[in-house]
């Protein structure tokens, strides 16, 4: 469950930097100088930045996933080694009278 509310966590942060990269670049289409080279530099960083929170969320993805798979293979490794090791059940002595 701690992966999952990681790996929410990261495209959520992915959609904010999203939206505030387009909106930072229509405020870089207004006529103000100062405002507008301001929001451009920060669009572009944000966009580095999605792009990053991106790439992080499909590793934390795969990393959950072969984790999984990791342990479930161990899990049935090591019942086939339990099983294996069992000694042979004897046959039941019949009493004769």
């Amino acid at each position: 469950m701690k992966n999952l509310s990681v790996l929410t966590l990261l495209p959520t942060l992915l959609v904010f930097a999203w939206s505030t990269t387009g909106i930072l670049l229509g405020v870089t289409m207004e006529k103000v100088t100062g405002v507008g080279f301001l929001a451009g530099a920060m669009a572009e960083v944000l966009t580095m930045f999605s792009l990053g929170v991106l790439v992080c969320a499909a590793l934390y993805a795969f990393a959950i996933f072969y984790e999984a798979a990791l342990v479930w293979r161990k899990m049935k490794l090591d019942r086939a080694k339990s099983n294996s090791q069992l000694p042979l059940t004897e046959q039941p002595r019949q009493n004769k009278i």
